[in-house]
């Protein structure tokens, strides 16, 4: 049975004029959201200003103040509003379009932008300019498929929302789904026009936000999600997140102020799920940060060296191109593969965790300690796809290099 502080906790505090969402499992930091580095879904019209065909990039001012980065390949058919457009041709300066903030501006770094203009519900994700239908994958099979089927076959015969409607879009099937489920896992007529019906709202707001934006000047703002809708999508995801650390204990939404708990009162995250608490904390004895050492724990994310319990530690170094990770079994003198093997593994869970919690993204290249055993190699691939495949970012182990080094990639959150 785990030993825990208490239960699987998210505190919601203010730091240095921020606000953070700190997924907490057994006492430890294990998952992390700040109110600075979330996308608003910000939609712009955006114009052009440099054009790098090495890079298959453009750089586009979507703001009177504010430069993004736009791949080519992130340009949908047709969407620009000043000329014709085939999918990952150059774009030119001048050149007018719908753009959306997908990864907010980080230090030296400007903002991460798509033309793929993508609008969340409850259920859904439509998202113009893509096609086809899929859903989450973490949505059990049981759930999936038979939901899939169903939809797919619900718009076809143009139930709510048509085939025709959705030919410029595409459906993601968002986790949240599985909450309209029944008793048998299926979900049930009502449950199906439910998303029918968000799909069909969806559609009419993105259209007008595409109708509007062939028609504004560029650096017009066409759309924002609302503070409570960003609010909810982050606590949502650490909820999901600590759910596939444990499914049994409930989660508990701990914070500071009355007024800030009185407001995530009425968040979906809480209302809608049956094993979520939200409590006002009492922090006349110590305050969130001071009990769980959240102020220690994030400054340790700036750290070059991580110390582990066994004594070994991790390197990280982070540059333009990649990030490398090196495994040190520090002053430690036993050897053999078993010993080696165990501290590797200890490494490979805190080294997932630093790279989720900095939130790096990219190539990781990860130097562990060498060890001559192959079934001791398998055991390490096998932990690092596990943790891997429990990252709400997309990341995956590719495999070891000719010089041993293990290779790991994490899209941008």
């Amino acid at each position: 049975m785990k030993k825990a502080l208490d239960q699987l906790s998210i505190l919601v505090t203010e730091r240095q004029g921020e606000r953070v969402y700190a997924a907490m499992t057994n006492g430890k930091l294990s998952a992390l959201a700040r109110s600075s580095k979330s996308p608003d879904a910000a939609v712009h019209v955006g114009r052009v200003e440099n054009s790098v065909p090495g890079m298959h990039a453009a750089f586009v001012r979507y703001d009177e103040n504010a430069v993004g980065y736009l791949k080519y390949a992130e340009v949908p058919k047709g969407a620009l509003f000043n000329r014709l457009y085939q999918t990952g041709q150059a774009l030119k300066p001048g050149d007018l379009l719908a753009v959306q903030v997908v990864r907010c501006a980080q230090g030296v770094k400007q903002a991460k932008l798509t033309g793929f203009l993508a609008l969340s519900g409850s259920y859904t994700v439509l998202t113009y300019g893509k096609h086809g239908f899929g859903a989450s994958s973490r949505l059990e099979e049981g759930i999936r498929q038979p939901l899939l089927r169903d939809v797919k076959k619900s718009v076809a015969a143009g139930e709510i929302v048509s085939k025709e409607d959705l030919k410029d879009y595409g459906v993601i099937l968002r986790t949240e789904i599985a909450r309209l489920a029944d008793a048998g896992q299926r979900i049930p007529a009502e449950g199906v026009k439910t998303v029918l019906a968000e799909l069909k709202q969806l559609r009419a707001k993105a259209e007008e936000i595409i109708h509007r934006a062939a028609r504004l000047a560029a650096g017009t703002c066409l759309y924002r999600a609302a503070a409570q809708e960003i609010e909810n999508e982050e606590l949502t995801r650490l909820y999901h997140f600590l759910r596939g650390e444990d499914a049994d204990l409930p989660v508990e939404i701990k914070c500071e102020d009355e007024a800030v708990c009185e407001d995530l009162s009425a968040l979906p995250v809480v209302t809608e799920h049956a094993d979520v608490e939200l409590k006002l904390h009492d922090r006349s004895v110590a305050t969130l940060s001071e009990l769980y050492r959240l102020e220690q724990a994030l400054e340790d994310l700036e750290k070059r060296v991580i110390w582990l319990k066994s004594g070994a530690f991790l390197v990280i170094d982070k540059t333009e191109a990649l990030t490398v990770i090196d495994v040190n079994s520090g002053k430690n003198i036993k050897s053999g593969d078993n010993y080696f093997l165990n501290i590797n593994l200890e490494a490979a869970e805190e080294l997932m965790r630093q790279i989720r919690l900095r939130d790096i993204s990219g190539i990781i290249l990860v130097d562990f300690i060498n060890m001559r055993g192959k079934d001791a190699k398998e055991t390490l691939v096998e932990r690092l796809k596990a943790l891997a495949a429990k990252d709400p970012v997309r990341t995956a182990f590719v495999d070891f290099t000719v010089l041993g080094l293990a290779e790991l990639t994490r899209a941008g959150s």
